[in-house]
């Protein structure tokens, strides 16, 4: 039986989702008729709020330095803790589809949530722009689960021996592909030095980026900043050509050419929650 209090949803437990909730509850501590009237739920892909900011570091933590467990309470916040002694109800579902007619929310076991007033805060979601063989052949960083399953990739690969000089193309040059690029040029030099390779601590780390810069939107003095840092520590860097095809160990380039790579992290861009298409919003 649906609960006689109306429902004040948020949908996404990000940035946005979390600042929301915490500032609704501060309004439902001060007012009795608030809390009389409506029951205050925040919905979730998952249990803890995730800063997505980090995960290019937690891809490049060497397997054995900590637990599982330890790493990933560095970069997230259980849900529970958060809304401790608020009058908050979180709750773990998958939205799959919103129907704003009906003011209904239905989750991928079938249950439904019916709103009274509805947040979205759902966040982004890697997009790959239709290109063919973007997303079976390349490494996605969205989730902690993606940071965890490239890092043991690369590992995987340098400790069997399996790819030398080991390629590693990044798809995107924005802020989250060249943290990434910085940081595994160090990472797996790091991991060939623990292999006995020093003479060989030469990873092949490419950027390739669309637009005519890398850092698209940054002021140019960061943008200069950014190319001498790169430059610096052995990152290849690829502007103003798009990629137009990934095949199993190969990228197509706009201009004809094929860069072949070992491994493939797409960080090309973002694009909204799926699930908004249901609503017409998206």
């Amino acid at each position: 039986m649906e609960n006689a209090k109306k429902n004040i949803v948020i949908a996404g437990a990000g940035f946005g989702g979390v600042t929301a909730a915490l500032i609704l509850d501060k309004a439902f501590y001060r007012s009795q008729e608030l809390r009389d009237a409506y029951q205050l739920i925040i919905i979730n892909n998952h249990h803890s709020h995730l800063y997505t900011a980090a995960l290019y570091e937690i891809a490049a933590i060497p397997q054995g330095h900590h637990k599982l467990d330890y790493i990933k309470s560095s970069i997230t916040i259980p849900l529970a803790a958060i809304f401790h002694e608020t009058h908050v109800d979180w709750r773990e579902r998958e939205i799959t589809s919103i129907d704003r007619d009906k003011k209904l929310l239905t989750f991928d076991n079938t249950e439904e949530l019916h709103y009274e007033y509805l947040i979205l805060a759902l966040g982004s979601e890697t997009s790959y722009f239709n290109i063919p063989g973007a997303k079976e052949h390349s490494f996605a960083l969205k989730t902690f689960a993606d940071g965890i399953k490239l890092r043991d990739r690369v590992q995987q690969l340098i400790e069997s021996g399996d790819a030398e000089p080991l390629r590693i193309v990044i798809a995107g040059a924005g802020a989250s592909g060249v943290e990434v690029a910085a940081e595994f040029e160090n990472f797996i030099c790091m991991l060939q030095k623990h292999q006995g390779k020093e003479a060989i601590c030469k990873t092949e780390v490419m950027l390739v980026e669309a637009t005519p810069e890398i850092l698209p939107g940054f002021a140019p003095w960061i943008i200069e900043k950014a190319k001498k840092r790169l430059s610096h520590i052995g990152v290849q860097i690829k502007t103003g050509v798009a990629i137009t095809a990934v095949e199993k160990d190969s990228v197509s380039l706009k201009d004809g050419t094929k860069l072949p790579f070992t491994v493939l992290v797409w960080a090309g861009g973002v694009q909204a929650a799926s699930v908004l298409k249901t609503t017409g919003l998206a």
